[in-house]
């Protein structure tokens, strides 16, 4: 009997995992899948009311970057009463440049990126 080979999923970290959950959540064919995000507080609770809700977008990890400043979001994605996703991300700003051309981090240091975003924390689900 042969040993089970890995697949390539089970090489994927729980944050990578979580990333590729959310960006197949936000692909939605339908247009009926709604989202809402919520702070996590800095002791890891989620903070009501949520900061935005809307419809699942491409563009939301930006969204939440460029006007939230990023940070720790937990994210509920529905299509009617079915939990598409549910999980806790973190987006972190990248470093930029300031006037004497150092590189400056708004935030935490980057682990590793996924589609141009940085996977900051597993998530807890």
């Amino acid at each position: 009997m042969s040993p089970r080979t890995p697949s390539k999923a089970s090489n994927l970290t729980t944050a990578e995992r979580t990333w590729h959950r959310f960006w197949s959540a936000l692909d939605d064919p339908t247009g009926r899948r709604k989202v809402y995000v919520y702070r996590i507080s800095p002791d890891g609770h989620r903070v009501t009311p949520n900061i935005w809700n809307g419809y699942a977008w491409d563009h939301l990890p930006e969204h939440l970057r460029d006007h939230f400043g990023g940070g720790d979001f937990h994210i509920l994605i529905r299509e009617g009463r079915r939990l598409i996703f549910s999980g806790d991300i973190s987006i972190v700003t990248l470093p930029q440049e300031n006037a004497s051309g150092v590189q400056a981090m708004h935030t935490q240091t980057p682990i590793q990126t996924l589609n141009g975003f940085v996977l900051g924390k597993d998530a807890r689900n």
